[in-house]
């Protein structure tokens, strides 16, 4: 009851400095109420990139029920305002756009290690979209079961860059790996095969199915 009651204690408030006539703020029910306290708040923003549960994408339109958000699929999603209201929600651009990129690398064990931190600094500096501060850099993170394990961590402007520079890192990185004999680790196991001798000539001295099926 006393939710109910802020909320419409604050929708009142909001379409008073909308300019939104009173008798229609009265007659608000909550979901007109949680559209006006995003366009008073102003938490989203029309071309904001957000997360929304698990959805993804960017806001295109706001009403006074629901927010409309198109993803990366090109697709138009129809979100109710209690989402972005009482939920929790990601704006990957509402005061501050730079985003940090991570790119975990492992390398084979007997690896020059400082070859790979520096080819690894080089691929982020030279590419046009990775911001020069705050500066890339390249950790040497962990000894892993197969590898030696590498984060190349850099910033960029916006998310809008994230896929295009995923992909000209992971490029730039495999060219200079190749070119400097430095091996991209895969998972490995090692198999130890014992005490089976015996069955292998068990097998090879059992006459064949289909040579006994030749010479009948």
């Amino acid at each position: 009851m006393c939710s109910s009651r802020l909320i419409r204690v604050i929708a009142l408030a909001a379409a008073s400095l909308l300019g939104v006539p009173l008798a229609a703020a009265q007659d608000a029910s909550p979901p007109a109420a949680q559209g006006l306290i995003i366009l008073f708040e102003r938490p989203i923003r029309v071309g904001d990139t957000v997360t929304v549960g698990d959805v993804n994408g960017t806001i295109s339109r706001i009403r006074i029920r629901a927010t409309t958000i198109v993803d990366w699929d090109r697709k138009e999603l129809v979100i109710p305002n209690k989402e972005f209201v009482t939920g929790t929600i990601v704006n990957w651009s509402l005061s501050d756009p730079i985003l940090r990129v991570v790119v975990p690398v492992g390398i084979a064990y007997g690896s020059d290690t400082a070859l790979a931190e520096k080819l690894l600094l080089q691929a982020a500096r030279d590419n046009p979209i990775v911001l020069d501060e705050p500066r890339p850099t390249a950790v040497f993170s962990d000894f892993g079961d197969s590898a030696l394990e590498f984060s190349l961590r850099m910033f960029i402007p916006n998310i809008d860059n994230l896929f295009k520079v995923r992909h000209e890192i992971h490029t730039a990185i495999d060219r200079a790996f190749r070119q400097a004999g430095i091996e991209i680790a895969f998972p490995q196991r090692d198999i130890h095969v014992r005490s089976i001798t015996g069955d292998i000539r068990a097998i090879r001295d059992q006459p064949s199915a289909f040579s006994s099926e030749a010479d009948g």
